[in-house]
């Protein structure tokens, strides 16, 4: 017996289909992640600006009318700063996603062993959406 040769050699148990549609998976799935991740780190840190928002509209208002409402405090003061940290998270996110699309796909065409091109393809129809 050849001791280079392993004991029991599997065969392809997924064709090549299978395989890229695997590894088309794992690359939504990986950028779901990645774009999540971001989404949920700038939601938290916006809760800060949004805070202080709402304490800054309360004051002024108080200020110039001596009464506070506060939807008025919610709307200027946590809806707007904290929906624009959350598109700032969407933008960062897309950004990182495009910047580590080439590696990821080199990586999974590798480890699924199919050609980059279509999974290159892919990825650019990933990358719009």
């Amino acid at each position: 017996m050849d001791p280079d040769v392993p004991y029991r050699q599997m065969p392809d148990v997924l064709g090549e289909s299978e395989r890229e549609e695997e590894a088309t998976r794992e690359l939504g799935a990986w950028r779901d992640r990645t774009r999540t991740t971001w989404l949920a780190i700038f939601a938290v840190v916006g809760l800060v600006p949004a805070a202080v928002g709402y304490w800054l509209v309360q004051e002024l208002q108080f200020r110039v009318n001596g009464v506070a409402f506060v939807r008025i405090n919610v709307l200027l003061g946590v809806a707007i700063p904290w929906l624009a940290f959350m598109f700032l998270g969407r933008l960062v996110g897309t950004r990182i996603i495009r910047t580590r699309m080439d590696a990821q796909v080199t990586r999974l065409a590798a480890a699924y062993e199919i050609p980059r091109d279509r999974l290159a393809e892919t990825a650019q129809l990933l990358a719009g959406i």
